[in-house]
């Protein structure tokens, strides 16, 4: 959980790999909210780098703009968190 959403892993059944799934609830709720998500999606899109994680895939659950609420992001999965101290 962080402040931009929920994520977890999951099993891609069509590539058969490891994912991680980043949930955004309501980013476009606030103009602040909406250029976080914006930056967050176009800066994954751009960078290709081993250590920073890629956009594999972006979708929304919802049919309709009217329904429109959540945004799924699926990226490539990291073994690991920025929060572990590796030089312990």
């Amino acid at each position: 959980m962080g402040a931009q959403g929920m994520v977890c892993s999951a099993n891609d059944t069509v590539t058969e790999q490891v994912v991680a799934i980043k949930k955004m609830t309501n980013p476009f709720q606030n103009v602040v909210f909406a250029k976080r998500a914006y930056r967050e999606i176009k800066l994954m899109k751009l960078f290709n780098h081993k250590n920073i994680m890629g956009l594999l895939n972006a979708f929304t659950p919802q049919r309709s703009l009217k329904e429109f609420q959540d945004v799924y992001l699926v990226m490539e999965h990291m073994d690991t968190a920025l929060e572990k101290n590796h030089w312990e």
